[in-house]
């Protein structure tokens, strides 16, 4: 028993130096390198990664450039008002009816539906590198917050943006392909426009880092 407790002694002693050591080892890597340093160099190995998987965002780009032609065929110069309406006043810009409500109702669920699901890609990235954050963060390289920054940046510019871009260029207003017509006809103006662009960019960013945060 004297013996089996100086071994557990030992071993606590032991527990205790390893500890502190590594306590002061955390407190001295705390101020190396500084948040300037982990950004300049973990911006670049983020574009880095986006460049070797160029699949990924071409993919986001050709699925919406597609639903975005498939949408603004089968949503294409909505009525905005009624019949009626439009033989009295000969307007354009009078207030849609019912049947323009719910036409504009659906398409905008459905491209909501389809940016929400399509911000789940954002859940591998930070899957298939978790091991390795693991283990540089708990060597002292970087921080939390230097490794979320670039990632999330990047992510958002490269994965959430551009595809809202074409595909508000293709579903907003009328195009006239030729062969076939695309577009909503929606309110030809440049602020109306704006904040469609805004209003979908801003819920792709907040369901991908929904997606992040769960990952």
């Amino acid at each position: 028993l004297l013996g089996s407790s100086e071994g557990a002694e030992e071993g606590v002693d032991h527990w205790h130096e390893q500890v502190s050591s590594l306590t002061e080892l955390a407190s001295f890597r705390r101020f190396l390198p500084s948040v300037g340093t982990q950004l300049g160099v973990l911006f670049p190995r983020a574009a880095l990664w986006f460049t070797r998987n160029p699949a990924l965002v071409m993919a986001h780009l050709l699925i919406t450039v597609a639903l975005g032609l498939l949408l603004g065929m089968l949503y294409h110069n909505l009525d905005n008002c009624s019949k009626q309406a439009s033989q009295e006043t000969h307007h354009e810009d009078c207030m849609p009816d019912l049947d323009g409500v719910w036409n504009r109702a659906g398409c905008f669920f459905f491209i909501l539906s389809f940016l929400g699901l399509g911000a789940m890609s954002a859940v591998d990235g930070f899957h298939t590198e978790r091991l390795m954050f693991a283990r540089e963060k708990g060597g002292g390289v970087y921080g939390t917050l230097a490794y979320l920054l670039p990632k999330l940046l990047l992510d958002f510019v490269l994965l959430r943006v551009l595809p809202v871009a074409l595909l508000a260029v293709l579903v907003y207003p009328k195009w006239n392909l030729g062969l076939f017509s695309v577009g909503m006809g929606l309110r030809a103006q440049w602020g109306a426009f704006g904040w469609f662009t805004v209003c979908l960019a801003l819920f792709t960013g907040c369901a991908s880092t929904m997606a992040i945060t769960v990952s």
